[in-house]
């Protein structure tokens, strides 16, 4: 069984979506440390007046060792919700699938948000079933993890019964190969390329959140995502051959 995790981002990028496709069962990889000014709060969207960096205000005063489930927003009722929603409305308004889903997002942004794991989890559901994506999804905090980095892998691989992790590109920096294969585990590393797609007459931004694509895409939006699914994972030695 081929596993694979990240942890639950904000708005998040294509590459999410497209190692989901890759895997078996993906974990929400949630008990971890939450990290300041990441992905995990923010993410990058773009219309006719170029890129928009949207960040969620949390609290991270004397928290600096929390775990991303228990990070709260600062601002339950904040004027982020609706700054992110017209945000979204000036840049997609006029691409085809905006009147499909936009009211799923107007409905989530007129939502008071407590904990940022909760927004980020609602966010991945909807874009899931939009893209067509079943893989199932399990969440860390209730696998009983106690290890850190490639420890905490094989763990994961061993509660979830399985034999093979696909870790994502960042995963080149820090990811024990000989550690997960002592344990049973075959090391594979995701290729995601970039399929470009039309955008209203405005150029291909790579890596922008996820609904970029939905709202440009609409109907189509899955069969993007498929297409950027670079070929089957595989073990790092063969990066270099097969190409990202």
């Amino acid at each position: 069984m081929r596993l694979g995790g990240h942890q639950p981002d904000y708005l998040p990028y294509g590459g999410f979506f497209a190692r989901m496709l890759m895997v078996d069962t993906f974990v929400i990889v949630d008990h971890v440390q939450f990290e300041k000014k990441s992905f995990q709060s923010r993410n990058r969207v773009a219309g006719p007046a170029g890129e928009t960096l949207l960040s969620v205000p949390v609290r991270t005063h004397g928290r600096f060792t929390q775990a991303i489930v228990d990070v709260e927003i600062s601002e339950p009722n904040g004027r982020w919700r609706t700054k992110h929603w017209r945000t979204l409305q000036q840049c997609y308004r006029s691409s085809p699938g905006f009147t499909r889903h936009a009211p799923y997002f107007e409905q989530l942004y007129r939502t008071p948000w407590h904990r940022l794991v909760d927004l980020n989890l609602a966010i991945i559901d909807y874009l899931c079933r939009c893209f067509g994506i079943t893989t199932p999804r399990v969440r860390s905090g209730g696998l009983g993890l106690t290890g850190r980095g490639t420890t905490m892998l094989v763990q994961m691989c061993q509660v979830c019964g399985a034999d093979e992790y696909v870790s994502g590109p960042g995963g080149l920096s820090y990811v024990n190969d000989a550690l997960l294969e002592s344990a049973g585990v075959r090391s594979y590393y995701a290729r995601h390329g970039r399929v470009p797609y039309r955008r209203n007459g405005r150029p291909f931004v790579a890596d922008l959140s996820a609904v970029d694509l939905l709202f440009h895409a609409d109907v189509n939006a899955g069969a993007i995502l498929r297409a950027s699914v670079a070929g089957p994972p595989v073990p790092r030695r063969e990066l270099a051959e097969v190409g990202p």
